[in-house]
């Protein structure tokens, strides 16, 4: 199952100016488990290219306090003006939203018809920092992930009572290739 996160990256009518600061889109948390592998980002073309960009996963923890789960440096600059995805492998859970921190460039975003932002001064992209942040009520922010989800399955499967899964030819007298589920679900 593919996973997602955030507003998406467009065009919008407005910028943030993040240089400097941390910043959470609670646009479209995630709606399951699982790991990011892609981000697109937009950094509008008034500003700076986005530099120094750190994108993480965060979750709230009480008021507008939220505290950073996963985090990744984006390699290289991020170029303005334009949809650009970057390969990023970040930890999500259902609920949780995406940030980013930059050193300079400034976001694409929307002032109404979001259900917010947060921002707060300095680089909190950081796994296991939790501030406090201030709420920019009705915003979204220009930034999307996608991955896919973590459901036990086959594949994630490594051992079965000490024996390697790849050494394991039959369960309860079944050839495991014929076994396509386990407790009603798919293997």
């Amino acid at each position: 199952m593919a996973i997602d996160i955030g507003s998406g990256a467009s065009d919008m009518a407005s910028s943030i100016a993040s240089e400097g600061n941390t910043v959470i889109d609670l646009n479209n948390p995630c709606n399951a488990n699982g790991t990011i592998d892609t981000v697109e980002m937009w950094f509008a073309a008034a500003d700076a290219d986005g530099s120094g960009v750190k994108v993480g996963i965060f979750y709230a923890t009480t008021g507008n306090y939220y505290k950073c789960r996963s985090a990744a440096s984006i390699t290289g600059d991020v170029t303005k003006g334009s949809k650009q995805s970057k390969a990023a492998t970040l930890t999500a859970y259902s609920g949780d939203y995406i940030g980013w921190h930059c050193d300079d460039g400034q976001m694409e975003r929307a002032t109404s018809g979001g259900a917010g932002i947060v921002w707060v001064a300095g680089d909190q992209v950081t796994v296991g920092t939790e501030v406090e942040y201030a709420l920019l009520a009705d915003d979204m922010a220009a930034i999307y992930a996608t991955g896919s989800s973590t459901p036990p399955g086959w594949a994630s499967i490594t051992s079965i009572m000490g024996k390697a899964s790849g050494n394991i030819s039959h369960i309860m007298g079944k050839p495991v290739a014929n076994i396509s589920h386990i407790n009603g679900k798919a293997v």
